[in-house]
């Protein structure tokens, strides 16, 4: 039996009309159509890695990364490009193939088509698929390249495509497995091979046929869709355990994990047929490799040990051969370490069906004892800096002494045992001893401790003098160091400040600069030395500064500048305000600057100086705001004589209320708010609020305006006039007592108005009837009359129209109109038309249309006449005009006439005959059979009824029957047709 070869896995590939397979062996076998030699695999490849079988050729990629490519060459598909070098991956179609470079591009060989043209610069690609017509290509990135033909858009990339993980092509159709373990297709969709079922998901593995689609699912089953005429689609109810699965032209095939291989679908060809003696999974050999490594194998420890096997599911045993078993022992997989020497661990597998027993592994490693160092010497704690420390240790049994060394040099030092501190920090000692008689050398032990400099005590004063002032006292406060001693205080400058013996008060006795000096004694060792510290600070005298001036009337918006004297350092004296919002001083000025009503508070300071301290001193005064009044109303526009106005104003926030006055009350007096207009002329209104303890009397505002007279409207006489012509109106009879020019708003009555400065005016009325007309007249200022009235009849005008009615007329129905209407109303929509057709009946009643019509009965000279009417019964003249009317002949229908008869058999005819000049009566008609022989005239006084007559040919032919009707004024109608006597 044939050995497996590692990193080869079994492959099924379902070409056109044959399959073919790739054992774990390297081998490659085919079965199916072979007219091409497309199953006729050749030896000379070596072993292969993978197998594409296309539609009538077959390709296969060996492990040296070579292509070999058998079958049908017809288009070149089969002829491997001889610089093709080395690749990863080959995909045979129809009438092409592809392969794909370590490098990640692209090489098409067969057919010169869009599908072997490789789009330029294409690369970073990582898996390649081809169909009949079209290639794509799977790059790095996870996104798909397609090219080829297009007819039915498969190469058209969706854009929002997400990231794909495997592509497949079948017959113009492109489909992809995603990320997300669902599949999306696009393309020729005629047996829904494009249309991916409901709630598919969980794919792992995708193959596109010519018209149907397979994918294998994580739980290794196959669901298959799309064409399925010859079965390729109904997959075995019994199928599972699958690792693969291909599909063909109209056949798939599926690799179960057993290397079983399991074919359905078209199998004329014995494609679907899987050779009986076929064995994908040869009997492999197996290999152990240990997955552990022991740390430090020391006596009286254990160690797990670990190791993989071959695929034969038996477990990997461990053991210790007998040269070692007296170093260690092994049960299960615990090696326990005896003693010290070389232990060696064999590792074996067995063999199962279709596996080797694998061949035993060893591990060998030595076992040695372990020592260990105590240190037997305390530290200092802390040590301090020049001091020095014998150190001590006891190791472990190898013999080898212990040695110490310093690990922090720059802290401390090491000479034998004895440990030099040398600077602050930390001190690590290091202790080791050497292996030795099996023994592994010890595990380094460390010694840490801390040194410390001589430690300074700190003394910091923790008050400061307040207000330290010629002939008063301090009493100072300080902390010290560690050493736990007395701070104590003196003078260093007695003649300014002085500290009694054990006392701690220091008396302030003259003007300048006192230092005093505080003490701690360190401790009886090294670890805290003595502490100084002084504080000087200034003996001064007091100042006192006095306010020299006062606010004059201090309102809101004004402003006050202060005076003051201050005392002798002779610095200037500053001032401030302690009330920013209501008072402000800016920095550098000594103006105080009223903002709002409120308190103000001012400061004076003068700074001091070696001798004096600063001087410090207030003033506060009320500051009182402004009000102002506001008129809120407006007065008439214009105010007539007569007439009154309510007055309003808003007043300043005292809460007083405003009160009015008339300042000229000659022409209008006041009463509370309201404001009366007695006589014509200006008037003027005077509006006050009073102030109380925060706010000033408002200034007065007045408010002034004109009182006007009322201005008188005459309309004048009456009007008669006609509708559609101007009326003159004149209203010069009005006045205005001012003597004010007049503008005049006239009402018509008939829903129109003008407005004019002239006091004649023209107006058109539109319709008869009497109107009342209004005049209204406005002066100057503004001031209206009372209307005026007068009165306006117009009388109607009777429309006209043209009435020209067309002539000569044939007989019949004929249409009488009257064109171009006019009204002087200008409604023409109201107006109403009667006619007279001339044939004795009068008139018609008259109505809306200014058509009307009329028949002419017989040819001759017709009378007729018309005329129009307005709404409001006026009438135009008779307009008369005469039509000629001329004969119209008579118009034969034929009802029936057979087109064949008999010779000796009546042939009967029928039809009829109708004429517009309805009065042409007596008409006469004939036929004409034809033959030669003419029949009388037949006289009627009817038309349009039904003619009948019968005729008997003797001879047989073909003849022209003609019918003729004469009217009485010998117009001739006439028709013919033919017919076949036998």
């Amino acid at each position: 039996m044939a050995e497996a070869i590692a990193g080869i896995s079994p492959q099924v590939s379902a070409g056109g009309l044959h399959t073919c397979v790739l054992a774990n062996d390297a081998s490659v076998s085919c079965w199916g159509y072979n007219e091409y030699g497309q199953t006729s695999v050749p030896t000379n490849f070596g072993t292969a890695s993978a197998v594409s079988a296309g539609n009538f050729h077959t390709c296969a990629l060996a492990t040296t990364g070579a292509v070999t490519c058998w079958g049908n060459n017809h288009y070149g598909q089969s002829t491997v490009p001889s610089d093709l070098g080395v690749v990863t991956q080959v995909s045979a179609a129809d009438y092409a193939t592809c392969a794909l470079h370590s490098d990640g591009t692209v090489t098409c060989w067969g057919m010169p088509d869009l599908q072997t043209e490789v789009p330029a610069g294409l690369s970073s690609v990582s898996h390649i698929a081809t169909s009949t017509f079209h290639a794509c290509a799977l790059k790095t990135d996870a996104t798909v390249v397609c090219w080829g033909h297009n007819a039915y858009g498969q190469l058209n990339v969706p854009s929002d495509l997400a990231p794909v993980t495997q592509v497949s092509l079948g017959d113009r159709y492109t489909c992809v497995l995603k990320t997300d373990t669902t599949v999306q297709c696009w393309g020729y969709n005629a047996f829904g091979q494009a249309t991916v079922p409901t709630g598919l998901t969980s794919v792992s593995q995708i193959s596109a046929g010519y018209y149907h689609a397979c994918v294998l699912r994580t739980d290794a089953t196959v669901v298959c869709w799309g064409a399925n005429d010859m079965g390729q689609s109904t997959v075995p109810s019994d199928l599972t355990s699958v690792s693969q699965v291909t599909a063909g032209a109209n056949h798939t095939c599926a690799l179960k994990t057993d290397g079983t291989v399991v074919c359905w679908g078209l199998n004329n060809f014995g494609q679907s047929t899987v050779p009986a003696a076929l064995d994908l999974i040869p009997e492999q050999p197996q290999t152990i490799t240990f997955t552990s490594v022991p740390g430090q194998a020391i006596v009286g420890a254990t160690y797990t040990v670990a190791a993989t096997g071959g695929g034969s599911g038996n477990s990997v045993t461990f053991s210790v051969p007998p040269t070692t078993g007296a170093v260690c022992s092994v049960s299960g997989n615990v090696v326990t370490l005896l003693r010290i020497g070389s232990c060696t661990i064999a590792a074996d597998q067995a063999a199962s069906p279709g596996y080797l027993s694998a061949s035993q592994a060893t591990q060998t490693f030595d076992v040695v004892g372990s020592q260990t160092i105590t240190f037997t010497s305390t530290p200092p704690n802390p040590g301090v800096v020049n001091q020095t420390y014998s150190v001590a240790a006891t190791g472990g049994p190898s013999g080898s002494s212990v040695t110490f060394s310093s690990l922090t040099t720059d802290v401390c030092s090491v000479s034998g045992a004895l440990v030099a501190l040398s600077h602050a920090g930390t001190c690590t000692v290091a202790a080791d001893q050497a292996a030795g008689n099996g023994y592994l050398p010890a595990p380094r032990q460390r010694q840490e401790f801390t040194v410390v400099e001589p430690i300074a005590q700190s003394i910091s004063f923790t008050s400061t003098p307040q207000n330290p002032v010629v002939g008063g006292s301090y009493n100072p406060i300080a902390t010290g160091g560690a050493s736990g001693n007395t701070v104590r205080f003196s003078s260093l400058t007695p003649t300014v400040c002085f500290v009694p013996v054990g006392s701690n008060t220091v008396n302030l006795n003259t003007r300048g600069s006192c230092t005093v000096a505080a003490d701690q004694y360190g401790s009886s060792n090294t670890y805290y030395l003595p502490g100084h510290q002084e504080q000087v600070f200034a003996v001064y005298d007091v100042q006192t500064i006095t306010f020299t001036s006062t606010p004059q009337n201090p309102v809101v918006g004004g402003s006050y500048n202060p005076i003051a004297t201050g005392g002798a350092s002779g610095n200037t004296v500053r001032f401030s305000s302690l009330t920013p919002t209501v008072c402000f001083v800016p920095v550098g000025s000594s103006t105080v600057n009223l903002n709002a009503r409120g308190s103000c508070t001012v400061a004076a300071d003068q700074d001091g100086n070696t001798d004096y301290l600063p001087g410090h001193q207030e003033q506060v005064f009320a500051v009182n705001a402004t009000q102002t009044i506001s008129f809120t109303s407006t007065p008439p526009n214009p105010p007539i004589v007569g007439g009154a106005y309510t007055v309003t104003a808003s007043g300043g926030a005292s809460g007083n209320p405003v009160t009015f006055g008339s300042l000229t009350p000659g022409t209008c007096g006041v009463s509370g708010a309201m404001v009366s207009f007695t006589a014509r002329g200006t008037c003027t209104i005077a509006a006050n609020q009073s102030g109380n303890v925060m706010y000033l009397p408002a200034t007065q505002v007045t408010q002034t305006f004109v009182i006007d007279t009322r201005p008188e409207a005459n309309a004048g006489s009456a009007q008669i006039g006609n509708e559609g012509s101007a009326v003159t109106f004149n209203g010069s009879g009005s006045s205005d007592a001012d003597g004010d020019a007049l503008t005049y708003r006239w009402d018509f009555g008939d829903g129109t108005t003008q407005n004019t400065s002239s006091a004649t005016v023209q107006h058109i009325y539109n319709d008869n009837g009497s109107y009342v007309v209004t005049l209204m007249v406005t002066d100057a200022p503004g001031a209206t009359s009372a209307p005026s009235t007068t009165s306006a009849v117009i009388a109607n005008v009777a429309p006209t129209a043209t009435f020209a009615p067309t002539s000569p007329v044939p007989e019949g129905p004929i249409t009488l109109s009257l064109t171009s209407p006019r009204d002087a109303a200008g409604d023409l929509s109201t107006l109403q038309y009667a006619f007279d057709c001339g044939d004795g009946l009068g008139f018609s009643a008259f109505a809306p249309s200014p058509t009307f019509s009329c028949y002419a009965w017989d040819n001759g000279t017709l009378t007729v006449r018309a005329q129009v009417r307005d709404k409001d019964g006026g009438t135009s003249p008779v307009y008369t005009a005469a039509i000629s009317v001329v004969n119209v002949a008579p118009t034969v229908t034929m009802i029936s006439a057979p087109a064949t008869g008999s010779v000796g058999v009546d042939y009967t005819i029928q039809y009829r005959f109708t004429d517009p000049g309805t009065r042409d009566s007596p008409w006469y008609y004939q036929p004409n059979w034809g033959d030669g022989k003419k029949l009388s005239l037949s006289v009627t006084s009817t038309q349009g009824q039904p003619i009948t007559q019968k005729y008997r040919y003797t001879s047989p032919g073909t003849y022209t029957v003609i019918i003729k009707v004469i009217d009485k004024d010998g117009y001739t109608g006439s028709t013919s047709f033919q017919v076949t006597i036998r």
